[in-house]
């Protein structure tokens, strides 16, 4: 493969000294490497190797070393006992469970740096990848799907400003009534440790020459700080909440107050406003107590990569991945794979005549020769017309997962060439279809399409994909029209102010969308972005799983995030560098089919529509 060098380092000598033969690997016995491993891991990291950890490293230095392992074995053991340094600061026991994501990770081609030398600033852009070794990277390794229910728990803790990991498991039935305000919180503090770290929010730190150029700077002030000022101007941030009589009330972690909103306005462009969501409201504090709200917005989305320098030592995804350098390779890696796609499909009725045929024409569509094979194929529910119910309904559920699984089984170049991740929508069936997240569908319905894939994930709602370094989140709900239902009214909208990097850059061939949609769209994303939560609503509305709503938190901006809403048009749009995607129904209109591909290395979607 000759695109490999320009990708991964520099260009290849012409006299081919530059290819490296294929290595013949060796059997090594723990007891042949323990000399080398002491000498490296103990006397020079101070790191103490466990029996079942010195086995793997001495399979792995056989394979990757082989006969010649004496001499190059060193600096590769070096570089895993520099990792393990940086992501287990406080574990010297090397364990193999830990061990085995920081040897997959560097199994991606790179220079090995010498163990006498010191790093050099340009060591990233002098790498130097064989031509041979780009075989040896398989993309759908790298792939992983992670499900809501094992994801761990970080809590921030606002008095040290980080994340800490959650000592107390979270629990689906049994949590503490404590906990229920609890999470609410958690969103307060981790929504406003974002929000005081946009420019607008930072004190400047010479007031007098900045107050002479003209600059000023937005202040928060705390609900409890706002007796005896009446008639002053302030700039809240709170949640939006509805008392029992039917008046509205913006909350903070102090206290409350009661909003007039007769003259207020949104910011045009600014979202929807629903009870749950927090907000910023600049406005007056009047003698009678209430808050006179002028302006509404949403807090600023924040990057991506922002977040990542500050908060990039976190392993949220519970992968242990984050080493700087190690992801460096990783992204090299994950450019070069530029054809790899993963398909997205929602609202896949099994029980409707016209998807099934939609779903077997999206088959056909790949299992062709001139298509290369896609890295996986994620289909979302419904996967139910009708509301699951359990008076003789879970017979009828199971023959339609069979049906589904002999016609992948029809389709044996996909069935096994292909992850298959299947996410379950609010039709689907399991202890509630009110609460968020989801437990997968269970296992006693989707037993013959499990022997059928050769890989197969059956994924909580919402879940998680991390492909090299990206971050995909996956969420199957109908939040369109629930945030439709429960938006506030306003007068007409102010003038939409200068967004800058985070305007919305739709691509160019949907510029024929209706003005309409493309308003839903950009509302639906800028709500849920800016919001940082997948289900930005009241439990009343929207109720979820109080020990596990950080798993519905989009901190940091997840690379992409698709949101399979049956109720909304396909759409595509990029808002604060994260990519998000709508593939709508796979049947729709009188004989069309409609899916998503995305494309990882260029982050980027491609909608797909087939008459079938």
């Amino acid at each position: 493969m000759t695109a490999i060098a320009p990708i991964f380092g520099t260009k290849r000598k012409r006299n081919g000294s530059n290819v490296i033969p294929k290595v013949l690997p060796v059997q090594l016995l723990p007891a042949q490497l323990r000399p080398i491993a002491f000498r490296i891991f103990t006397k020079k990291h101070n790191l103490t190797l466990k029996s079942d950890a010195l086995k793997l490293l001495a399979e792995w230095v056989g394979q990757r070393c082989g006969v010649e392992w004496r001499t190059t074995a060193e600096p590769r053991l070096d570089e895993i006992a520099r990792i393990w340094g940086k992501r287990e600061e406080s574990n010297p026991l090397v364990s193999e469970d830990k061990l085995v994501p920081i040897l997959r990770d560097i199994d991606v081609p790179h220079t090995i740096k010498s163990v006498s030398t010191k790093n050099k600033k340009d060591d990233v852009e002098s790498l130097d990848i064989p031509q041979s070794k780009a075989v040896d990277i398989d993309p759908a390794k790298y792939l992983v799907v992670i499900d809501a229910f094992n994801q761990p728990k970080w809590v921030f803790n606002p008095h040290r400003k980080t994340f800490e990991k959650s000592l107390e498991p979270p629990c689906i039935v049994a949590a503490a009534a404590s906990h229920k305000p609890g999470f609410f919180r958690e969103r307060y503090f981790v929504l406003k440790q974002r929000l005081l770290r946009n420019e607008a929010f930072q004190a400047p730190s010479f007031s007098g020459s900045q107050i002479s150029q003209g600059k000023d700077y937005h202040k928060i002030t705390s609900i409890k700080n706002l007796l005896g000022r009446a008639g002053q101007s302030f700039m809240l941030f709170g949640m939006l909440a509805i008392a029992p009589q039917g008046h509205l009330y913006l909350e903070d972690v102090d206290d409350t107050v009661k909003l007039d909103m007769s003259e207020a306005a949104r910011v045009s462009g600014d979202g929807w406003f629903a009870p749950g969501c927090f907000v910023l409201v600049d406005g007056t504090f009047a003698s009678d107590g209430r808050f006179r709200v002028l302006t509404l917005g949403h807090p600023p989305v924040e990057r991506r990569q922002l977040s990542k320098e500050i908060y990039g030592h976190i392993d949220f995804l519970g992968l242990q991945h984050g080493e700087r350098e190690t992801e460096k390779y990783l992204r090299r890696a994950e450019h070069h794979f530029e054809n790899a796609k993963i398909v997205v499909a929602s609202d896949v009725k099994l029980d409707d005549a016209k998807t099934m045929n939609a779903l077997k024409n999206m088959f056909e569509h790949y299992n062709g020769t001139t298509i290369e094979c896609p890295l996986a194929f994620i289909l979302c529910g419904n996967f139910m017309s009708n509301l699951f119910h359990t008076n003789g309904f879970s017979a009828q559920y199971k023959e339609r997962w069979n049906a589904l699984a002999t016609l992948i089984d029809s389709f044996p170049h996909l069935a096994r060439g292909c992850k298959w991740v299947f996410i379950p929508g609010p039709n689907d069936p399991w202890t509630s279809s009110l609460y968020l997240p989801r437990k997968e569908i269970p296992s006693v319905f989707i037993n013959r399409v499990r022997r059928v894939c050769k890989d197969c994930v059956f994924a909580s709602n919402p879940c998680r994909i991390s492909y090299f370094t990206q971050d995909i989140v996956i969420f199957r709900d109908d939040v369109l029209s629930r945030l439709r239902r429960n938006s506030m009214v306003f007068k007409p909208a102010v003038k939409e102010q200068e967004q800058g990097d985070d305007s919305y850059r739709p691509p160019p061939d949907q510029d024929d969308i209706p003005d309409d949609v493309k308003a839903a769209r950009n509302v639906l994303v800028r709500t849920i972005l800016d919001q940082g939560h997948l289900s930005p609503f009241h439990v009343s509305i929207k109720p979820v799983l109080w020990d596990f709503d950080y798993t519905l938190r989009l901190f940091p901006l997840p690379t992409a995030l698709i949101v399979a809403d049956a109720d909304c048009p396909s759409f595509e749009i990029t808002y604060g560098g994260c990519h998000t995607i709508n593939p709508s129904s796979l049947s729709f209109g009188s004989n069309r089919a409609g899916w998503v591909e995305y494309f990882p290395a260029r982050t980027k979607g491609q909608r797909v529509d087939k008459s079938i």
